[in-house]
Parts: structure tokens; sequence; C-alpha cells
């Protein structure tokens, strides 16, 4: 029994070597992903420095280039296109303000017009009748006149 033992022990052993041995392997390629990935940032951050550098000559340029700007008076030009498109904002809020002034007065003269228009129909109607009026009374006289002689 000793012997069985003993060579359970050593499989059992052995079993262990096997797994800690795997575990070794694994714990190697995550060490060797662990390089790679340090490598690839170490990449990066060479590749931001240099961008870095890349730009510094950029931001000088732009710094006199702004300067530059300011001396030709780009600001107040701008100050002067800002005022011209607020005068055109006020401008067209007005036309906007007038066109509905103009379209309620004229709603206004439309409605003023038809009621001129109904008046002198009215007018007119009362004149007509009154002319047939008359003209039957002259055409009665007539008839009387001519009757009595």
């Amino acid at each position: 029994m000793n012997e069985e033992s003993a060579r359970d022990r050593f499989l059992e052993a052995e079993n262990e070597a096997s797994g800690l041995i795997d575990a070794l392997k694994d714990l190697r390629a995550e060490i060797n992903q662990y390089k790679d990935v340090r490598e690839s940032l170490d990449d990066s951050i060479e590749s931001a420095r240099e961008a870095a550098k890349a730009l510094t000559p950029i931001s000088k340029g732009m710094q006199k280039l702004l300067k530059t700007l300011g001396d030709l008076g780009i600001t107040e030009f701008r100050e002067d296109l800002t005022a011209t498109r607020d005068s055109m904002n006020t401008l067209s809020d007005t036309q906007v303000a007038l066109k509905k002034q103009v379209e309620t007065e004229s709603k206004q003269q439309n409605k003023r017009h038809l009621e001129l228009k109904k008046q002198v129909e009215t007018v007119m109607e009362k004149q007509f009748r009154h002319q047939i009026t008359l003209l039957v009374l002259l055409a009665l006289s007539i008839l009387s006149v001519l009757m009595t002689r």
C-alpha cells in the first residue's frame, strides 16, 4: 500500500506540476501581451510628442496671424459686419411688421369697400324706385291732361 500511496502522490504531484506549467505558460503569454501593450503605448506616447512638437510652430504661426489680423483692423471689420447684420435683422423685422400692417389695412379697406358698395347699391335702388315713381306720376299726369282735353 505504501507503493500505491507513493504512486498516487507522485501522480497527484505530476498533475499539479502539469497544472503549474500550464499556469506558467498562460502567465508568460499574458506577460507578453502586457509587453506588447506597453510597447504600443510607448509608440503612441512618442507619436503624441512628435505631434505636439509639430503643433508648436503652427501655434506660433497662428499667434502671429492673429496679431497681424488685429493690426489690419480685422476686429473692427468683424464688428462692422456684426453691426450690419444686426441692422439687416432689424430691417427685416420692420419689413415683416409693415407687411402685417399693410395686410391688416388692406383687409379693412376691402371691408369698407364692400360696405360702401352695399350703401351705393341701396341708394341707387331707392333712386331707381323714386324715378320709376316719378315716371309713373308723370305718365299719369300726361294721361290726365290728355283725357281732360
